[in-house]
């Protein structure tokens, strides 16, 4: 052996083979997926979220919180980070970022929940939603899709108290997004079409 070798052993300096560089530098594997900017689901729901939240405020409002978004991002499909179309997380993310500078009306109602028509057709992905969050509503996708079409649609989606009554899809959008946020019990019923006493009559 070498003598500076020997002399770094005899003192215990030189650490044991085994041990990676990121244990060394107390990096776990979470730690580097994240800053990867991977596509696992968790972690783009993480960076749709707080983008959404920072970029899409006021009449633009998607969801009133992060746990609030998170629970409803969960019920989507998460796709991938590249992804400019479609019904998935990482197209919402896109549109998302894309609100910090652009045309702030257009993009938000692309990164909310129903898509705009962007990242989704609205009814399909208000029936993804349902299937997903409130299964028992709706007997069938074609049940839901079929009920979604008699909903009037207002065209741009927010959270907003107005949002939240009267006839219309974004109403019904709201209660199956407050359903995986809040309370499925209090909120899936206001989303079904022969509710009688739901708010968005």
């Amino acid at each position: 052996m070498h003598p500076l070798r020997r002399a770094l052993v005899a003192v215990g300096v030189v650490a044991p083979l085994s041990i990676s560089c990121g244990s060394i530098l107390g990096i776990d594997e979470a730690q580097l997926d994240t800053q990867s900017g991977s596509d696992t689901p968790k972690v783009l729901c993480a960076d749709y979220c707080a983008t959404a939240l920072k970029n899409c405020k006021g009449d633009l409002e998607l969801y009133p919180s992060l746990e609030f978004c998170m629970a409803v991002c969960a019920a989507l499909p998460a796709g991938k980070r590249t992804d400019t179309s479609g019904d998935t997380v990482g197209c919402r993310l896109h549109f998302a970022q894309s609100a910090a500078t652009i045309e702030k009306q257009l993009n938000c109602s692309a990164a909310g929940p129903g898509g705009n028509g962007i990242c989704g057709d609205n009814c399909e992905s208000w029936c993804t939603l349902e299937a997903n969050v409130c299964p028992s509503i709706y007997a069938s996708t074609d049940d839901c899709l079929a009920a979604c079409q008699t909903f009037p649609s207002l065209g741009n989606y927010n959270d907003t108290v107005p949002t939240q009554t009267g006839n219309s899809f974004e109403c019904r959008l709201y209660h199956v997004t407050a359903a995986a946020g809040i309370d499925t019990a209090l909120h899936c019923p206001h989303t079904d079409i022969n509710n009688t006493k739901t708010p968005c009559r």
